[in-house]
Parts: C-alpha cells; sequence; structure tokens
C-alpha cells in the first residue's frame, strides 16, 4: 500500500467561498447595554424617540414598529414582551401618533391597542382594502396606511368613492429612480360638476 500525499493548490482568497451566516434566533442579539433582557433591548428606541420629542416636541414626534417582520431573516421570539415594554416607556411621552406595520399576530395588535393612548395607524400590508377599513370601523385603528396601494393608485380617494377597480403595485419598478412606478399609474376620468 502506497501514501500518497496530496497536494493542494492554495487558492487565492478572491476564489474562497463565504461563510454562511448564521441565523441569529433573535431580532437583536446584542450582548452590550443594547442587547441581551428586553429592557436593554428597548433601549436604544426609547432613548432616541426621547430625544426627538425633547427637540421637536410630542406633537411632531412618531413612531413605526414592525413585530414579527421577517425581512433580512429577523426572528422575533418574544414579541408579547418586548412591544409591550416598549409602549410602557413611550407612551408617556404622548406621540402624536404610533404606526404599527402588522405582523401574523392578531392578539398583539389587540394589546397594542388596548395599551396605546394616542393615535394608532395601522398597516397591513398586501390586504384588500375592506380589510384595512374595517380596522377603522372596529376602533382597533384610528387611521391605515395603504402604501403601495397609494402610489399604484393616484386617484385612490376617488377610486374608493367611486368602486372603482384598482391598479395593481408594480414592485419592479420600486425604487427605481425614475418616473415609472411613481408618476405613470393611469388615473380616472374625473366629471365636473
Amino acid at each position: 500500500m502506497r501514501l500518497h500525499r496530496l497536494h493542494h493548490r492554495r487558492r487565492s482568497p478572491r476564489h474562497r467561498r463565504p461563510r454562511p451566516r448564521p441565523r441569529l434566533p433573535l431580532a437583536l442579539s446584542r450582548t452590550d447595554r443594547y442587547g441581551g433582557s428586553v429592557a436593554h433591548r428597548i433601549r436604544f428606541a426609547t432613548e432616541m424617540t426621547s430625544a426627538v420629542t425633547a427637540e421637536i416636541g410630542p406633537d411632531r414626534t412618531g413612531l413605526r414598529i414592525s413585530p414579527g417582520n421577517p425581512y433580512n431573516d429577523i426572528t422575533e421570539h418574544d414579541m408579547h414582551d418586548v412591544y409591550p415594554a416598549l409602549l410602557n416607556a413611550i407612551d408617556p411621552l404622548g406621540l402624536a401618533y404610533l404606526h404599527l406595520r402588522q405582523g401574523p399576530d392578531e392578539e398583539l395588535l389587540q394589546h397594542i391597542r388596548r395599551q396605546w393612548s394616542t393615535a394608532l395607524i395601522v398597516n397591513r400590508g398586501g390586504t384588500p382594502l375592506d380589510t384595512r377599513f374595517a380596522d377603522l370601523d372596529s376602533g382597533l385603528a384610528d387611521a391605515v396606511s395603504v402604501g403601495a396601494t397609494a402610489l399604484a393608485n393616484p386617484d385612490l380617494p376617488h377610486r374608493v368613492r367611486t368602486g372603482a377597480p384598482l391598479n395593481e403595485p408594480d414592485p419592479a419598478t420600486f425604487y427605481g429612480g425614475d418616473h415609472r412606478g411613481y408618476t405613470d399609474y393611469p388615473t380616472l376620468p374625473t366629471t365636473e360638476s
């Protein structure tokens, strides 16, 4: 039996494959004063919101939160601890509004509505307008945001009033750098009375 020593040609660093990034179990996994416990993880949002409020006033300050946001591989396992703690910390500031990007957790949304004392704007991205308007009718939301639907329908109030069909947003044109997807959606003819 012969033993052979294999000689591998060393690859230059530019030919190395990147190592896969580990999927973090929490949205914020820092271990300094802005990570770890719930109190530490809400610290940045609390400090920034307080600083902005002190500078320009609570009536000109709002905060957007996105519980359960899955983008960029974020996972949150303790939303029912983090967001109530955050609201306890910032609700006394008397902000003009809280803008909530609604995720899959309806129970958390109900809790936030009960806990928040000023205007609550709810965004249920990708849902029909009727679903969003039901949040207004039930008192769950003080206002709803419609984002891409408004972008694709520059005459959205007219379409809603008349029951006209809506243009579909074209995500391929979002953030494209020119007029496409911003000023080129068709509008309905209106009659002047």
